[in-house]
């Protein structure tokens, strides 16, 4: 966990995920897998990088590829590919974001969305499954600072460089 990350009630994160700087994570959400940056928002209800079972088997029931009644583990590796979330996203209420996946600095998934492959940088994404709504539009203003690697800056440096531009 980095500093200054809130992580609200009712929320599970498994061993292996980690969490940038001022980040947080809303009630109700479960994140099984990955890497998420900093300056994130994760609203209520969330399920990042669950794992999955088996489609080739016989069965898809834990039963048979978790250790079983002979005490042996059956291969199977349920998180193989832990999702990305870049710096400065904003992740809806009752989103999933499924393994594999990397979602780029600065976009937004739309509540309720399924995010089952990459989101580019700055983007709007909506639906089940999600795909491209439209461009974020950042002010010119701001345009300097995101090229200058803000993300990397604490609130305190933030606050400084962009004072009142901050609320513009």
């Amino acid at each position: 966990m980095g500093k200054k990350v809130r992580i609200y009630k009712s929320v599970s994160i498994f061993d292996g995920v980690t969490i940038g700087d001022y980040s947080y994570v809303n009630a109700g959400s479960i994140i099984r897998s990955g890497k998420i940056g900093r300056y994130c928002s994760i609203a209520y209800n969330c399920v990042i990088g669950a794992g999955e079972h088996p489609l080739d088997r016989f069965s898809t029931s834990s039963r048979f590829y978790r250790k079983n009644k002979l005490k042996h583990y059956l291969k199977w590796k349920e998180i193989y590919s832990p999702p990305v979330i870049e710096d400065d996203v904003w992740i809806g209420a009752n989103v999933t974001v499924l393994q594999g996946v990397r979602i780029g600095q600065g976009a937004v998934i739309g509540a309720g969305s399924v995010v089952t492959k990459d989101v580019e940088p700055y983007t709007v994404c909506v639906g089940v499954p999600a795909r491209k709504l439209k461009d974020r539009q950042v002010q010119e203003a701001h345009q300097v600072f995101i090229e200058n690697d803000w993300n990397l800056m604490s609130e305190n440096e933030i606050y400084h460089k962009l004072g009142d531009n901050l609320v513009r």
